[in-house]
């Protein structure tokens, strides 16, 4: 199936489509859509931003022992509230700055700080268009790391570098980084990048035609990512492997790769949304749980003034000293007054059936008491709603589980030469998808717009 000439020779030519068959553009949209889930998460602050710009840009406001020291337009003890939108808006202000530093370390005794900084802004130059800046520090970062023999600083350096060179139609260079990212990955036993290694030479070989190679890196790389967990990659390989079983015109099975990807995606990002309300429940039962203690402490507190000042204007009338009495008596609290009229009027010397003290009458209430035992009611359902959302994301979870064994299943089911277990394979990939659909269709979603 492989076709003459380089992929550049190609790409002039416009022979490189690889989606372009009518059949496989509904499987194509899913790949993409299924992509898009796995690729993106919902920003705090409402934005609509990759996961790894936030945290980049997070640790470049407030940079760590790995990086350059970097001029602030305010102090450093007056740093803003960090958000999606103000990491952003310090990168694009920043940018040339950080350039600058990148480039004058780089060489000159600062090879380690050089690298890491370019790859800490890496995507994030490549989300905002800046893919020439990112290729240059990029290779900078790998002749540094080179430099140092730091071979997971040169494996970090190739793996983004192959995006870059890409974007640019520099093919035969990006297939050079992906193969010597793969050769350092699993020289040092890095599984995570050699699963996003081996993917990235299936979607070279994809493009260049040599759909077998393609096929073959596809399903080592989703094998790699479905041992380490990575729902994300998983995902992302799936809809590659979508495209590629669509080209080869596997199209059934092209589908089932495509809705599993969609699937799993979602079900991903579901659990991870419901994770993440989780943690905000037990936050505020937390604080409810603090304030209560508080108000507590403030019921306790006006319980032992009541008790003491009760205690002298007792004494005081059981001495007959009036004026004293009367002074105790005036300085009750406001909440403790109807109380003791409530006693009194029980004529407790006399009656029997009398409270024994004013703290023991229904007139007795203390309003922080109460304050405290409504908080502590508030973080107990907090703490409730915490342990549901925990178990809403566990059933997400089960559901990415699921799809994986209905795609295991329909991947194995192609093997059998018996059509009868064939068939019962399949049919019973069929029924778990299907069942796992099901389910989910009637879970709680979290959304954040």
């Amino acid at each position: 199936m492989s076709r003459s000439g380089t992929l550049e020779e190609r790409a002039a030519a416009e022979e490189i489509r690889p989606f372009t068959p009518a059949r496989i553009v509904a499987l194509a949209l899913c790949a993409v859509l299924a992509f898009g889930l796995a690729y993106l998460r919902f920003a705090p602050d409402g934005e609509f931003v990759s996961v790894p710009v936030a945290a980049t840009a997070g640790d470049l406001i407030q940079p760590g022992a790995h990086h350059l020291e970097i001029d602030f337009d305010f102090p450093p003890g007056d740093v803003p509230p960090l958000t999606a939108t103000t990491a952003l808006d310090w990168l694009d202000t920043e940018r040339a700055n950080l350039l600058a530093e990148i480039r004058s370390g780089t060489g000159n005794g600062l090879d380690l700080h050089a690298c890491h900084l370019a790859h800490s802004i890496s995507r994030y130059l490549h989300m905002r268009g800046h893919v020439q800046d990112q290729a240059e520090l990029l290779s900078s970062a790998v002749d540094a790391a080179r430099r140092l023999s730091n071979s997971t600083a040169e494996l970090y350096s190739l793996v983004n570098l192959f995006v870059a060179l890409w974007h640019f139609a520099r093919y035969s260079e990006a297939h050079e980084c992906a193969e010597q990212a793969l050769r350092i990955a699993r020289e040092t036993g890095d599984r995570r990048r050699e699963g996003i290694s081996l993917g990235n030479l299936g979607t070279y070989y994809t493009a260049a035609g040599r759909l077998d190679d393609a096929l073959r890196h596809h399903e080592a790389a989703l094998t790699i990512h479905r041992e380490l967990g990575n729902r994300l990659h998983e995902s992302a390989t799936l809809a590659n492997l979508s495209g590629t079983l669509g080209l080869i015109g596997r199209a059934d099975e092209s589908l089932d790769a495509a809705l599993a990807a969609l699937a799993i995606a979602w079900s991903g990002y579901q659990a991870s949304r419901w994770t993440g309300e989780q943690a905000k429940a037990f936050s505020r039962a937390n604080a409810a749980r603090v304030e209560s203690t508080r108000w507590s402490n403030l019921a306790n507190s006006q319980t032992e003034i009541d008790v003491a000042t009760f205690t002298q204007w007792v004494d005081a009338y059981a001495r007959n000293e009036t004026m004293l009495a009367d002074f105790y008596r005036k300085r009750f609290r406001s909440e403790f007054k109807p109380a003791v009229e409530a006693w009194i009027a029980s004529r407790p010397l006399r009656n029997p059936e009398a409270p024994l003290t004013p703290f023991a009458t229904p007139q007795y209430r203390l309003a922080a008491s109460a304050q405290a035992n409504r908080l502590e009611a508030k973080a107990g359902a907090e703490a409730a709603v915490a342990t549901r959302n925990i178990q809403r994301a566990t059933n997400y979870v089960l559901g990415v589980v699921l799809f994986s064994a209905a795609l295991f299943f329909g991947g194995i089911s192609t093997r059998i030469g018996n059509p009868r277990a064939r068939a019962v394979i399949l049919g019973l990939g069929c029924a778990v998808l299907l069942g796992a659909l099901a389910w989910i269709a009637t879970f709680p979603i979290s959304l954040s717009i």
